[in-house]
């Protein structure tokens, strides 16, 4: 992470904007004069905001703005947070990276509650009917909204089942739908490349669980507000780590470790080696951000002309599990101060950015400005501009401010065509699991549980890591589940129950 770009003087105006507000469902009536406002920035080192950037040029004159833009450096910004909000001398607008943080401030009352001003926000009310899973993502255990959620754009942290297709062809194999097939399948791959490893995850522990556990109907540790309780199909609430579908998770990856069908050191297993594995004929098949498939394939083409990496159903790890997990929604974005002389102003002009024609021009751009026709008639980049990351960095493009609700397709313009056939195959297959809604603890309840939630979660991981290794025995999973349940484990699925409970009442 970087430093802060600029250190942050407290109390400073650090974005200048002016607006009008929203009326009606697609029409934005503009002031004659513009309104001063604070706003802070989080921004990427590649693409550092611009004030001359078209994109947000386009913006103004549509909301009738000016941005004078203060930034921070994304790792940096939570302390640039925490500073004002100790100072009180929060700007009007902060963009939060963080979600749980925007939720923390808002009931604490940092932070406006987006739900008070629905009355003056039409193209979001009728957004929120078209999203309500979004929404419910992003309201907090109060019941409050504190950050505009956002949608479309999410869709670059897509995960999916991936597999090399031309190896599969090679050897008349098929994509496994279950995970036993998958367990046979890797062990033919494994026959005939001895030395490879057919099935790896990157990222370790962390990575395995959070994208593995859809397919058993459970969930991680570390989902959900890191805290891997949910409600299941019959509105129970479960811990999922000590569900017996996650044992069944477990029974898989002990076997898959056993007989050498992914990597020894997948525990520490980073990104790196993982792409050299699959550039070197390694491994064959895996779970990943959908968008590697556009990292991988156009170098390792140029290498190996038949090499290509394709999507895969998820297979089901129980009957009717076949599903990845819906990891989609970005938890970031803009939220508005409570004590901003301007909140509901800001409401009624952040209205806009949930109509239809701004969805078009945060993500399309104007005119030729961004992409162009091409020789059959489909959008192309500007040829002005080499590749995506210069489309960003000249004109603020997809970046932190500039979209809130975003047509994907946009982005998938640049993408090689295995990358666009796999994103329409996860649309059209409904791959993706139903977003299931977390426990909304609050803040004091955050407090008073944190040291026995550090304690399940730290007891979990070991022994989860000793099931799959061999070095616990899965037959001596209810004692581990006892052990849990020792720590406090029914003291908190009790506490999620009445967070649920408090929820449905809302």
């Amino acid at each position: 992470m970087t430093a802060l770009k600029r250190l942050l003087p407290l109390g400073m105006a650090l974005v200048t904007i002016a607006f009008a507000a929203a009326t009606g469902t697609e029409e934005t009536s503009r002031t004659e004069e513009p309104l001063r406002l604070t706003m802070l920035l989080a921004i990427h080192e590649s693409w550092p905001y611009q004030e001359d950037w078209p994109m947000w040029e386009w913006i103004e004159e549509e909301m009738n703005v000016e941005f004078d833009v203060q930034t921070s450096s994304w790792g940096a910004m939570v302390e640039a947070i925490n500073l004002n909000v100790a100072a009180g001398s929060m700007p009007d607008l902060t963009y939060f990276t963080q979600l749980r943080d925007a939720k923390k401030f808002g009931q604490d009352g940092v932070l406006a509650n987006i739900l008070d001003y629905t009355d003056q926000m039409p193209n979001f009310s009728n957004w929120m009917g078209r999203y309500p899973g979004v929404v419910e993502t992003f309201v907090a255990a109060d019941g409050g909204l504190y950050m505009y959620p956002n949608e479309g754009f999410g869709e670059a942290n897509r995960i999916i089942w991936m597999y090399r297709d031309d190896i599969f062809e090679q050897h008349g194999l098929s994509t496994p739908h279950t995970y036993d097939e998958l367990y046979e399948v890797a062990k033919t791959l494994k026959g005939i490349y001895p030395e490879s490893y057919p099935f790896t995850i990157w990222g370790g522990l962390l990575h395995m669980l959070l994208w593995t556990t859809p397919q058993f109907d459970t969930t991680s540790p570390y989902w959900y507000d890191g805290n891997g309780f949910y409600r299941d199909s019959a509105g129970v609430v479960q811990y999922g780590p000590a569900t017996d579908n996650f044992k069944e998770l477990l029974r898989h990856f002990n076997r898959f470790h056993e007989e050498d069908l992914m990597p020894p050191d997948w525990l520490t297993l980073s990104q790196p080696q993982y792409q050299n594995m699959v550039a070197t004929d390694n491994t064959f098949i895996t779970v990943d951000f959908l968008a590697m498939i556009g990292v991988l394939l156009p170098p390792l083409q140029q290498e190996n002309p038949s090499f290509s990496m394709r999507f895969a159903p998820p297979p089901a790890g129980i009957p009717g599990s076949d599903r990845n997990i819906y990891f989609h929604i970005l938890k970031q974005g803009l939220s508005v101060s409570s004590q901003s002389d301007h909140v509901p102003q800001i409401m009624q002009a952040y209205d806009w950015f949930y109509s239809e024609d701004a969805r078009q021009l945060v993500s399309w751009g104007r005119d030729d400005a961004l992409f162009v026709d091409g020789d059959d008639g489909s959008r192309i980049i500007n040829p002005t501009y080499p590749d995506v990351s210069a489309v960003r960095a000249q004109t603020g493009w997809s970046t932190n401010g500039a979209y809130i609700w975003y047509d994907f397709n946009a982005w998938l313009v640049p993408s090689v065509p295995e990358m666009a056939d796999a994103y329409q195959k996860a649309w059209d297959g409904g791959y993706a699991e139903e977003p299931r809604t977390p426990p909304r603890l609050t803040a004091e309840e955050q407090r008073d549980s944190v040291v026995t939630l550090e304690a399940i979660l730290k007891h979990a991981e070991a022994n989860i890591v000793k099931f799959i290794t061999g070095d616990r025995s899965l037959s001596e999973w209810s004692a581990y589940v006892g052990e849990l349940n020792d720590l406090g484990l029914d003291d908190m699925i009790a506490l999620a129950e009445r967070a649920y409970s408090r929820a449905d009442a809302q």
